[in-house]
């Protein structure tokens, strides 16, 4: 897997947990940053190919992104969820 696939599945995650705490609200830019470790550059990248996909829907105002998972989201990484707290031990 490629880093900027890595990075695309972390935010997956990321957004997943986030709707699975707290539905229906969404995530912005620099949040998403922080918990990918990435810059808010590209997390905004890696968003646009998300939503292009139909994994992400995004919010943009004032500068800022924001984004939810979208229900195709959400089954794309149905395996993935399961897996999370041993991956996060490997440092994923």
């Amino acid at each position: 897997m490629s880093k900027p696939e890595e990075l695309r599945l972390r935010i997956l995650v990321h957004l997943e947990q986030h709707s699975r705490a707290d539905s229906g609200t969404y995530v912005n830019d620099t949040d998403l940053a922080t918990a990918t470790g990435a810059s808010v550059e590209e997390v905004r990248r890696q968003l646009d190919i998300l939503e292009a996909q139909g994994l992400t829907r995004e919010a943009n105002s004032m500068g800022q992104h924001s984004a939810i998972i979208s229900p195709a989201g959400s089954l794309a990484i149905e395996g993935v969820m399961d897996t999370v707290p041993a991956k996060r031990k490997i440092g994923f």
